[in-house]
């Protein structure tokens, strides 16, 4: 769901990151992860070769293969049209619109619950209607027959003709302050990487704690929770600041991506960072925007060269500041606003969530590290060249900018009216809209950039669907009735309210293995799990509070349950079975992490 800007590179970098791509450069036969995570620069950037005059050289010359040049064929005595080279067998042409079969599956769900399935007398015509489509558009989000947007378009379009929703009802959520916060969060992240501040901060972390592996990944885990309150995308930190970081690290200790040396420091600090992070966004999976930046990418990535077993490391240290903080994650401010249209209101959100995660997540961004570090060392335990890399890369990156200042400064300013916004009346909402025309008028951003962000478009259109698809069907009753129905079966097997909440905690989470998207699936099943909670007896902030840090814990779990584990696993340090196995591991030690030491603390808070 998030997108992100990319960093130009500076002549003398380029110059430098050329000499390290001659030395590290190998032929590879087989893309693995996708066309373009292991394109070589020279494929990136080749000029088209112009054919020389025909001559007739003493002795053959070697044959130079330009993917960008036209065809060459010799001159020819008579005017007959060239000889035709062999061909290999034309390829099939791309199947337009809808996949065939996710499509059947997806339109067939909603249908099964329309028309062959008994209707509840609790639950009106109107109400059953309106919950087909929802499961209907909840499996396309899953087997993506369309893109997102295209397929939640339909879904909306589906309300209107059918009318289940009126035009206005079907349209309301498109005026949601949430969604409208959401969308300027992925301005603030462009800025942030457009300006280089969010690189500077990191850089700076490793210069101080990075002469050892363990002390880089600690580095890379307190500058990730610097930034992300003021920088609301997970995907955004991940691709645009500590990707190209740990990357640069690794091929500089001789750690390559898809290789046996990929766990001598780069699968380390990967999985780390995205364990730690859990999560904010992209909701959405690879975009164009990550593709370019995928391609720029690789040239950093075949010419600087460090450590690589920090790649796994981050894979864990962002889902925990994610979840620290209310703005650090696009999901939060959602689940926010749907316990509000449940009665569920949480007092000052921003202090009240940030005080209630506080200490599981700080134990956990402590732990993390060690933890990862004994259960998938690295092979390589001191990293002396780090600090002296970090430091050659600031004196290049010369003196704060000005609009490095001024980022700062709108950054601390919208983080304050975050924080003291509701005492002087001041929305969230309207202090973002306050940074980023701050930004606008000082030039930091143009309108240009905030066009070119199609990921915020794309998300402005297919959330607002889906949340309000979700508030209609709360306002139509479905809600209660589905938590009513799951209540009377917990209550069935004696269960109090704390088991019955560590049950619907589990729920939730292990749901997520049938999502790619943090967002979506807080749209989907957020509201219904809520009023399942509050029906069971659990108490309503806690309950609210609880599934939210949730789902920043599962943006970890696999490496498509969330943007950033798209961005982190097509970096090449690790393998798919470790995805798996360490997302399983790290779930189940964060949920004992925040399920007890979360407990005595929100009991301490009066939370319960």
């Amino acid at each position: 769901m998030e997108s992100f800007a990319l960093h130009s590179l500076s002549p003398s970098t380029s110059t430098s990151f050329s000499r390290f791509s001659q030395l590290h450069h190998r032929p590879r036969s087989v893309i693995s992860r996708s066309q373009f995570s292991h394109a070589t620069p020279s494929a990136l950037r080749s000029p088209i070769i112009i054919s020389q005059p025909f001559s007739f050289p003493s002795k053959p010359k070697a044959f130079k293969f330009n993917p960008f040049s036209k065809p060459h064929y010799p001159i020819q005595a008579s005017s007959s049209p060239p000889p035709p080279s062999k061909s290999s067998p034309p390829t099939p042409t791309p199947l337009q619109g809808a996949k065939p079969l996710p499509f059947v599956i997806s339109v067939g769900i909603g249908l099964i619950v329309r028309f062959f399935v008994p209707k509840p007398v609790e639950v009106t015509p109107e109400a059953w209607q309106l919950l087909s489509i929802f499961l209907s558009t909840i499996a396309g989000l899953v087997l993506s027959p369309l893109p997102v947007g295209a397929w939640a378009f339909l879904g909306l379009t589906a309300t209107v003709v059918t009318k289940t929703l009126t035009f206005s009802a079907a349209f309301s959520a498109f005026t949601n302050e949430v969604i409208w916060l959401i969308v300027i969060s992925f301005f603030f992240a462009r800025g942030f990487v457009k300006t280089g501040l969010g690189d500077r901060i990191a850089t700076y972390f490793v210069k101080w704690m990075g002469k050892s592996t363990l002390g880089l990944s600690y580095g890379l885990t307190f500058s990730e929770v610097l930034i992300a309150p003021a920088m609301p995308s997970t995907t955004a930190r991940a691709g645009g600041v500590f990707l190209p970081i740990i990357k640069s690290l690794s091929l500089s200790a001789g750690s390559e991506p898809d290789s046996p040396s990929a766990k001598k420091l780069g699968a380390y600090l990967v999985q780390n960072q995205f364990q730690n992070i859990w999560r904010f966004m992209r909701e959405k999976s690879l975009d164009t925007d990550f593709i370019r930046f995928a391609g720029c990418f690789q040239i950093v990535k075949q010419l600087v060269c460090v450590y690589s077993d920090v790649a796994e490391f981050s894979l864990c240290s962002a889902g925990n500041s994610s979840a620290l903080f209310l703005t650090a994650a696009a999901q939060n401010l959602l689940c926010i606003k749907l316990a509000e249209e449940l009665g569920v209101i949480v007092p000052n959100p921003w202090v009240t969530w940030f005080k209630a995660a506080s200490l599981p997540a700080f134990v956990c961004l402590l732990l993390t590290p060690l933890i990862l570090y004994k259960l998938y060392p690295p092979e390589i335990k001191d990293t002396p060249e780090a600090p002296a890399l970090a430091a050659k890369k600031l004196e290049s990156m010369g003196p704060v900018t000005k609009n490095e200042w001024i980022m700062v400064v709108t950054m601390l300013l919208a983080v304050s009216l975050w924080i003291f916004g509701d005492t002087i009346g001041i929305a969230s909402t309207v202090a973002a809209m306050i940074g980023l025309s701050i930004l606008l008028l000082t030039g930091v951003l143009n309108w240009n950039d905030c066009l070119d962000e199609k990921s915020a478009w794309d998300t402005l259109a297919w959330f607002a669907i889906l949340v309000g698809m979700a508030s209609q069907l709360t306002n139509l009753g479905i809600v209660n009735w589905m938590s009513d129905c799951v209540a009377n079966n917990l209550r069935s097997f004696s269960l109090t309210w704390p088991a019955a909440l560590a049950v619907l905690q589990a729920a939730y989470f292990f749901i997520h293995y049938l999502f790619a998207s943090q967002t979506g699936h807080v749209g989907a099943l957020y509201s219904a799990f809520l009023a399942m909670h509050r029906a069971a007896g659990v108490p309503g902030i806690l309950a609210a509070l609880a599934l939210g840090y949730n789902t920043n814990l599962f943006g970890a779990i696999t490496h498509y349950s969330s943007g950033q584990a798209a961005v982190y696993y097509g970096a090449g340090y690790v393998d798919l079975p470790d995805i798996f196995k360490m997302g399983f591991i790290m779930a189940v030690i964060n949920g004992i992490i925040w399920g007890g030491v979360g407990s005595l603390w929100w009991k301490f808070l009066g939370l319960y």
